[in-house]
């Protein structure tokens, strides 16, 4: 959760007079805050304020760690520090322990700089991966289950919407499209095993799986020459012979 995503140096970078700019951040609905290179807030939008359940007013002067308290505050991991360290931007993923409960995020943190261009402190873009993270979680656990042995269990779709309801049927198709035609051989392989020669198989296969219809084949001459072989042995040790 921790995969880095560098900007370039050029990227995006916030001058000291933001007043345009904080105009619009009060109405992005994700959290989005601005502190100075001490990680004192200089500002926080609605959302910000609303996640860790205190007022706009409130959060002003608080150190930014004392709210979100993730993984990576009061660390080298910290993009926000990142950001002000190298004048670039970066983003990663970590876990806000806030008032409501620990919160996956994707956070991006990005230099704030004077008219000179020298930095005065940061600014950090918070989203809610949640929804991203659970459908890792559950797509993790049906490959898992694979893996092991149980190409039966699928994950339940219908808990996801839009893009991740998508993804998740896809996986679910695609184990589907192997757990199938390998489950036939499997079963005849046991039954000839035991002395029991199976009848054709009448499934419809693409691509690589064709091979089923070579076993048919295979399976058609077993059956031709185990009557063969059945008749010669009868004749062979039949005390009449």
């Amino acid at each position: 959760m921790s995969e880095e995503k560098q900007g370039v140096k050029t990227g995006w970078k916030v001058s000291a007079d933001r007043s345009i700019g904080v105009n619009y951040a009060d109405n992005i609905p994700t959290p989005v805050m601005a502190v100075d290179t001490d990680f004192t807030i200089t500002y926080i939008n609605e959302a910000g304020a609303q996640a860790v359940g205190l007022t706009r007013q409130d959060c002003a002067g608080r150190k930014c760690h004392s709210l979100f308290n993730t993984g990576h505050c009061n660390t080298h991991d910290c993009r926000v520090a990142k950001a002000m360290r190298h004048n670039g931007v970066f983003t990663s993923d970590t876990v806000a322990n806030l008032p409501s409960g620990e919160l996956p995020i994707r956070y991006t943190g990005a230099p704030l700089t004077d008219g000179n261009g020298n930095i005065t402190g940061g600014l950090k873009y918070v989203q809610d991966i949640s929804g991203e993270t659970e459908v890792a979680s559950v797509i993790e656990s049906i490959v898992e289950a694979a893996v092991n042995g149980k190409p039966d269990t699928r994950a339940p779709a219908e808990r996801f919407d839009g893009n991740y309801r998508k993804i998740v049927r896809g996986i679910n198709k695609l184990i589907d499209a192997f757990a199938e035609p390998f489950s036939v051989p499997a079963e005849y392989v046991d039954r000839i095993s035991n002395g029991d020669l199976p009848p054709k198989i009448t499934g419809e296969y693409k691509g690589d799986f064709i091979y089923e219809q070579a076993l048919v084949v295979k399976g058609d001459k077993g059956r031709s020459e185990e009557r063969r072989v059945g008749k010669e042995c009868r004749s062979r040790w039949s005390p009449y012979h």
